[in-house]
């Protein structure tokens, strides 16, 4: 099964437990990178074509939600005034810190996620892709949830 299918299965399953925006156009996507001035990685891009903004049980991903400016903009930008990378673009923000997309290591079409926060600035953990931070996210909200059940 490849990651994608995971990720659709994943969204499948238990979308019910989340939300997403839905499908976005490419210009949507191109405003980001424009936006910005990054090249976005081809598995966020695919996340964002297809969901827009959201995720299930607790994980949202910035993306393209129902405003004008993309929310994954307005995060990074806010956050490059207290000393975010130029290339680092935010796709989760859990308060203390942030996950970003390495854009400046885009290799292949895709760049590493990492987290980043104002008081420490980048972390030690990081992802290959976007596609198996999301998937390990996803995975741990999902093993969250099943313990819930058994209580």
């Amino acid at each position: 099964m490849s990651q994608q299918e995971i990720i659709i299965q994943m969204m499948q399953e238990y979308g019910h437990t989340g939300f997403h925006t839905g499908p976005v156009s490419e210009n949507r996507i191109e405003q980001i990178e424009k936006s910005l001035i990054v090249e976005l990685p081809e598995s966020y891009k695919w996340f964002v074509r297809n969901y827009g903004y959201g995720g299930i049980e607790g994980v949202v991903i910035e993306g393209v939600a129902k405003t004008e400016v993309p929310t994954t903009v307005e995060a990074t930008e806010d956050y490059r005034k207290y000393g975010l990378p130029k290339s680092y673009v935010v796709i989760q923000n859990l308060g203390e810190y942030m996950w970003c997309l390495d854009t400046g290591k885009i290799k292949n079409g895709e760049c590493p996620v990492v987290n980043w926060s104002q008081v420490g600035g980048l972390g030690k953990l990081n992802y290959e892709s976007f596609y198996s931070y999301l998937i390990d996210c996803f995975q741990e909200s999902i093993d969250n949830l099943d313990d819930d059940d058994g209580i």
